[in-house]
């Protein structure tokens, strides 16, 4: 129960069950049963899930991969989240595509100290030229940045985000 509740060791506790369910005491059979009920379908969930973001999220993709392999160690499930990480890392258009959107999770962090030109309105670097004057250094750099992820990661959701981004704030 308790490495259920920390949420780890599922793939022994599924082991566990497995062997608990095929056994002759009913009672325990069928609580074994009803926890794989619930373990099994979380794990394929996430296995699911990151096979889904592999292609917009390669950062997502890659944690729920890399959490089912760990969580469900010992088990199915958890050897196809480790063999999903190990395809992934071999796989150059994935780790570009991961690079990527490292890239622009670093400038997302850099455009949270942008400053709105006064504290009651939005930040708008499209058509307020107060707030691009604010912020003429820091946008500077961000403009770099975006500028570089375009060109360096040409085709990945991070490159089409950094130009989307540039052409917002008419920069591109």
């Amino acid at each position: 129960a308790a490495q259920v509740a920390g949420r780890r060791g599922l793939g022994k506790v599924l082991a566990e069950c497995r062997k608990l369910a095929e056994g002759t005491d009913e009672a325990s059979a069928q609580e074994a049963k009803w926890l794989m009920e619930r373990l099994e379908p979380y794990g394929k969930g996430l296995l699911e899930k990151a096979k889904e973001a592999e292609t917009e999220d390669a950062e997502r993709a890659m944690s729920l991969y890399d959490q089912a392999s760990k969580l469900f160690a010992g088990d199915p499930i958890g050897d196809e989240g480790a063999a999903a990480v190990k395809r992934l890392k071999e796989d150059p258009a994935f780790k570009k595509e991961l690079d990527a959107a490292k890239a622009f999770k670093a400038v997302q962090a850099g455009m949270e100290k942008l400053k709105p030109c006064r504290s009651t309105e939005e930040l708008d670097l499209a058509t307020c030229a107060d707030c691009k004057k604010k912020n003429a250094a820091a946008l500077g750099g961000l403009v770099g940045q975006l500028n570089a992820i375009v060109k360096k990661y040409e085709g990945t959701n991070a490159a089409k985000q950094a130009a989307d981004l540039l052409e917002a704030w008419g920069k591109s």
